[in-house]
């Protein structure tokens, strides 16, 4: 279920990208809920660099759910610290089922 205060556009591409990287997206009335798994490997980085421009224009606050990610993942600790930098990170942490 989208956010209806989210460009269904700009909605569609996260849901996209973030499948095409093995994850899952929730929509909640006022945050975004993403869950990536973790892989250590470098040719993520750019997929991630284009998800976080795209949650950019969605403006949105992420929670990140950590739940997916095993081990040590540079490209992913990367793409956390730019979501912290730019503001739109809200929390990270364990789904709770």
């Amino acid at each position: 279920m989208t956010n209806t205060a989210v460009d269904p556009g700009w909605a569609g591409i996260i849901e996209v990208l973030v499948r095409a990287l093995g994850g899952e997206v929730r929509w909640q009335p006022d945050s975004v809920v993403l869950g990536l798994p973790g892989h250590p490997c470098a040719a993520r980085v750019a997929d991630l660099d284009c998800l976080g421009l795209c949650l950019g224009r969605v403006g949105l606050p992420v929670v990140f759910d950590s739940s997916g990610v095993g081990g040590h993942d540079p490209s992913l600790a990367e793409f956390l610290r730019k979501l912290a930098e730019s503001g739109l990170m809200a929390e990270a942490g364990r789904r709770v089922a």
